[in-house]
């Protein structure tokens, strides 16, 4: 009979000890068996790993992807912009994209594309949160902008990606601008030149996709804001090369 009343004394105790565990307890609170040898595993995904990429099925067809830029003069990008493959590609891509607008373009506004990576989010450095490493004044940029501009983003990244670190920078519900849509990495396509004798395969963002969704858009009233030149080359006139935001944690001055 005594060794049921220690039985169950232990068991109401442990259940206490256990309960009494929540999220802010230290580890050197904890009695453990083993002491300091015991061991832990520790289950998560790194941060550094968190906002990167996984679906890279496509890879093999791209160089140094987001690590190396390639600038074409006018006359070498109106060659890639005009060749028939090119343009196939294009009206294949246009022709099986649906867009999901979020909110109506407004009439009479000329379009500002944003790409995200590297123009106004760090997406390789280490943080305790998103805003950490956000491009130093993008809201405020963004917020000048938006009285003039109807402003999308198109990222080449995966949707599943790109709508976390949207919503987690805070984009998407910003009191002061509002995001017309967004586009990934699957309205994107690659094109192929020579570059210092050899054949280079990258892929582009190619504005006539939206420009043949949207009629009231055009080269005449776009511009498209990104840190890789290389995006431009199917619409070298509407681009804007911008200094990729890296090393957050020491480059908090790099502003737009």
């Amino acid at each position: 009979h005594k060794k049921k009343e220690h039985s169950s004394s232990s068991s109401e105790s442990s259940s206490s000890s256990t309960t009494s565990i929540s999220d802010n307890t230290k580890l050197a609170a904890l009695s453990l068996r083993g002491g300091r040898k015991t061991k832990f595993m520790m289950v998560g995904v790194p941060e550094a790993e968190a906002v990167v990429d996984k679906d890279e099925k496509d890879l093999p067809e791209v160089l140094n992807d987001l690590d190396q830029d390639f600038n074409y003069d006018i006359e070498e990008a109106l060659i890639l912009k005009n060749a028939p493959e090119n343009i196939a590609k294009m009206k294949e891509v246009a022709g099986q994209l649906t867009i999901n607008i979020m909110n109506k373009p407004r009439k009479d506004k000329p379009l500002l594309v944003m790409d995200l990576d590297y123009t106004l989010f760090d997406m390789k450095s280490s943080a305790e949160n998103f805003n950490e490493l956000k491009r130093p004044f993008s809201d405020h940029f963004l917020k000048e902008l938006y009285p003039y501009y109807d402003i999308i983003f198109w990222s080449q990244t995966s949707w599943k990606w790109l709508e976390i670190k949207l919503t987690e920078l805070g984009f998407l519900t910003h009191p002061d601008y509002k995001i017309c849509f967004v586009l990934d990495k699957t309205c994107m396509f690659s094109v192929s030149s020579m570059r210092k004798g050899r054949v280079r395969k990258h892929q582009v963002k190619s504005l006539g996709i939206i420009w043949s969704k949207f009629p009231q858009w055009s080269a005449k009233n776009t511009v498209h804001v990104d840190d890789l030149g290389r995006n431009f080359v199917m619409n070298p006139q509407s681009g804007l090369k911008i200094k990729a935001y890296k090393k957050a944690y020491k480059n908090r001055q790099i502003l737009i």
